[in-house]
This record gives structure tokens, sequence and C-alpha cells, in this order.
């Protein structure tokens, strides 16, 4: 069956949703070889993506009769990766984090490059992260509002947006029309990571906002 992507999805919630236990069934399949073309980061799709959804797989497994039997489904879950960064662009190495995703709590401790790896729920799409560091003399806290599976493509204007903003350059509302105030977080972007400063997305800032923003 066909099935149109909307904001929000991800392959592992479009998988979920048809029964399918591994996103790489669909992603795979041969009838989605132009979907891959033009998505080769599977994390990365885009509402009005066309993809064809194969039907699930089914497995006989034998067994006795009158005797238990234990079988462990194996799922390929999505993962929410946020490097985390101070005012100077620095790594928030061994920093402490409370997130909340879908009511569920968890904590732990930024890796030495900042970095937070978990899974999440396939159909999540919303969390909060909080981040404290410093000393006792000296603790900072910080929140964020997360919008899990919302990054579009870093080819779509939209997308270039909302990775300025995870960076900390400010390009106005996040709504894929090229205005002054996404020019000038453009040019700040340019000048802040050694690009020619013209306030355009060309090959070259895209290529070092891929680096930089996408590469964890």
């Amino acid at each position: 069956m066909q099935y149109t992507v909307r904001q929000g999805d991800c392959l592992s919630s479009i998988a979920a949703a048809h029964g399918i236990s591994d996103w790489r069934t669909i992603y795979n399949a041969p009838e989605n070889a132009l979907f891959r073309t033009l998505r080769p980061n599977p994390n990365l799709i885009y509402p009005g993506d066309v993809l064809e959804v194969p039907d699930p797989e089914r497995k006989t497994e034998s067994g006795s009769t009158e005797q238990r039997h234990r079988f462990r489904a194996v799922a390929w879950g999505p993962r929410l990766r946020i490097r985390v960064l101070d005012q100077e662009r620095r790594a928030l190495a061994n920093a402490t984090y409370e997130l909340v995703i879908d009511g569920q709590r968890s904590t732990g401790v930024t890796r030495g490059d900042g970095l937070i790896d978990v899974p999440v729920p396939p159909a999540a799409t919303a969390g909060t992260l909080s981040v404290q560091y410093g000393d006792a003399v000296a603790k900072r806290s910080f929140q964020w509002n997360l919008r899990i599976g919302a990054l579009d493509p870093i080819d779509t204007v939209s997308g270039m947006q909302a990775r300025m903003r995870n960076l900390a350059f400010d390009p106005g509302p996040v709504d894929g029309i090229v205005g002054p105030l996404t020019r000038a977080g453009t040019r700040a972007f340019q000048a802040t990571y050694s690009c020619r400063v013209d306030g355009i997305f060309g090959p070259e800032t895209r290529g070092a906002m891929r680096r930089e923003h996408d590469q964890l």
C-alpha cells in the first residue's frame, strides 16, 4: 500500500503503525528505490514523500504440544541523538540530564563530546530535556522543548532554518520562507564556520551545516 509521509513521521513510527517490526523493511523495499535516491539518510524524510509499505511478514514456528514456548520479537526502534553545547559552542561533557518523553523519565550523563543517545518510542513526537552542569558554586541549568521527528531534510529551507535554530542562530520562524531574519541567521552561521558570507543556502553552507549538525 502507498503511504504519504506527514509531519512528525519517521520510518520507525510508520513501520510500527503498519505492524512491521523493522523500519528497514520499508526503506529497503524494491518499490522504494526512488525514495532511497531522494532520501539517502533514512532518518530525514519529508512531508509529502510517498512510500510503498509492504505487507507485514508472517513467520511460522513449530513447537511440541502441551509444552510452553517462549518467543521474542526484535524491533528496530528510533534513537534520539542530541549534542549539548555551551554558549561558546563547546561540548558539555559529563553534564547531568533528565529526558521526559511520553511521560517516561530517564536520566543520565552526557558523553565526553556532549552527546546524549537514547532509544525513544516509535510514535514519540515531543518531549523535554533538562541539563545541569557546573559545580556547586556555579551550577547552571537549561531546559528545551523537543519536537521529535519534525526535522526536515537539509535541502529544504525549513530544514536549514530548524538546524540554525538548534545551533542558536536565529532564522526567524521555521516557515520555509527566506526572509530578512533567515538571511541574517545564515550570514551569522557562515561567518562562524568560515563560509562565504552571502546569506544564501549554497552547497558550501549546506556542507558546513551537515558537518556541524547532522553528523553525530
